[in-house]
């Protein structure tokens, strides 16, 4: 496209001009080319002020020694699909693959995705996040009971608000060490404050009326495994039999059952402390050697119909298959009803065992290596409601230890 003649600020050190679309267009000279020719960063704002201050950063920058990017433009949009076919999908988890793919899909790119990478600023992600800390109201499906149901008012969590600039930043990141951006601007982006929320967890005499209700489902045991020892779901049906130490009353925590492309996958896990050896007290060492002799029975009243549990799974559904997280859920949910106790998600039953084990005084290093934590700041982190019952004991032991002598 034509433009027209250039205005030129010599004593600036760079070049702005007005084109025939209406828009300025910006140039700044950065170096001297192999070829002996200059060496320019440029670009296209909508108005002049714009264009000079975009001039001036730059060159800024470059007297700082900071990075320029140059080459080509592309948008967020491009950048981010090559991100993810060269860095992401290559080496990450399938799980951590489908957590940045919808954040990209769902977030990012219907907000920012046209806008030209090296021509993204903090003020846009910023307005991106503050957009979508607010309110929206979403109409429910029709049901044959309410055909036209009004519409409701929710809100993103901030911990999807955190994942959004958590994910742009990793892209960013590697925009930054490619040159083709001058900075990560998502350091920059502010999020809302946390809110705060009620710890949700069983207390001890709802938990004793929950494992009361327990009987011979194949999820009942598994419910007793998990609020006895603290397992992430994905640990507790993922457990095999290669797992139980019979002799050393212990299992050993090697990986997760997590679905993948549809299909629920035994994948190992993949941090030092994640795998763990764990000693099993005597009622959960009862449970599985009933769990044993259950399903020893459900095989051979099967065998007919060709080989069940290839993956050695202690626990299968009523239908000899892996457990799907709905369907323990669900079974909860009704044990939870009998117990007439407030109905939890099944994660909930191990933040009840980490809580009642530090308001029972346990050290706070112990139960984080308990629940696998990398860091026991995480622990602490979480499970901060608890903490203070923890520690009672040491500040009562420092009472004792400083009252005056009669």
């Amino acid at each position: 496209m034509e433009t027209t003649k250039k205005r030129t600020r010599k004593n600036r050190g760079y070049s702005a001009w007005k084109r025939k679309d209406g828009r300025w267009g910006w140039s700044v000279n950065i170096g001297i080319l192999p070829s002996g020719n200059p060496e320019r960063a440029q670009g296209i704002c909508k108005t002049e002020r714009e264009a000079e201050d975009a001039a001036q950063s730059v060159r800024a920058k470059h007297k700082a020694g900071a990075h320029v990017p140059k080459g080509k433009d592309k948008t967020l949009k491009q950048f981010l699909d090559e991100w993810m076919d060269l860095n992401v999908r290559p080496y990450k988890e399938p799980k951590t693959i489908a957590y940045y793919e919808g954040m990209i899909k769902n977030h990012i790119e219907p907000t920012l995705g046209r806008t030209p990478l090296r021509r993204l600023t903090a003020p846009m992600v910023q307005k991106m996040i503050n957009d979508k800390a607010k309110p929206y109201l979403v109409t429910p499906k029709p049901t044959p009971e309410n055909k036209n149901p009004e519409p409701i008012e929710k809100q993103l969590s901030y911990d999807t608000l955190r994942g959004i600039r958590a994910t742009l930043g990793s892209a960013l990141t590697r925009a930054f060490k490619d040159g083709l951006v001058a900075e990560n601007i998502a350091k920059r982006i502010d999020l809302p404050k946390r809110p705060q929320r009620k710890a949700k967890y069983l207390t001890a005499e709802q938990a004793s009326k929950l494992l009361a209700q327990t009987g011979d489902h194949p999820i009942d045991r598994l419910i007793v495994l998990t609020l006895h020892i603290g397992l992430r779901i994905g640990e507790a049906t993922g457990l095999t039999w290669d797992d139980v130490l019979w002799d050393d009353e212990a299992i050993t925590i090697r990986g997760q059952l997590q679905r993948i492309d549809g299909t629920l996958t035994l994948k190992r896990t993949k941090s030092e402390s994640g795998y763990r050896l764990i000693g099993i007290p005597k009622t959960v060492l009862k449970a599985l050697r009933e769990q044993r002799a259950y399903q020893l029975m459900q095989t051979q009243n099967s065998l007919s119909n060709g080989p069940t549990n290839p993956l050695n799974l202690v626990f299968l559904n009523l239908d000899g298959r892996p457990i799907d997280p709905k369907f323990a859920n669900d079974r909860l949910h009704y044990l939870m009803e009998q117990a007439e106790i407030p109905s939890l998600s099944f994660h909930k039953l191990r933040h009840t065992a980490a809580t009642l084990a530090l308001a029972d005084g346990m050290p706070l290093h112990l139960v984080s290596d308990l629940l696998g934590h990398s860091q026991i700041a995480l622990t602490a982190n979480i499970y901060g409601h608890a903490v203070p019952d923890a520690v009672r004991p040491i500040t009562d032991a420092l009472e004792r230890i400083m009252r005056p002598k009669e």
